[in-house]
């Protein structure tokens, strides 16, 4: 059995979590139903479905383009971990 060091988990997981909020955030739409937007009752738009229309609205909402560096730095912290 080979030893998986924990620094390799945690980057796959941050390299993954990166790959998710990234793709909510490239189809966030304004209209798609989450926590903050009510009434919307045709079928959710973003790729990653009810889960990422919210976190993608939660992230926009307050800091607009700017929630794109949460990804990026999960992206920079995952290659760290591998490296």
């Amino acid at each position: 059995m080979t030893h998986i060091p924990a620094s390799e988990i945690l980057g796959v997981s941050a390299l993954g979590t990166g790959l998710f909020l990234l793709l909510a955030l490239l189809s966030y739409h304004p209209n798609d139903s989450s926590w903050n937007v009510a009434g919307s009752t045709g079928p959710v738009q973003n790729w990653m479905g009810d889960v990422g229309a919210s976190l993608a609205e939660a992230m926009i909402s307050p800091v607009g383009l700017g929630a794109f560096l949460f990804p990026a730095g999960l992206f920079v912290l995952a290659m760290a971990l591998f490296h």
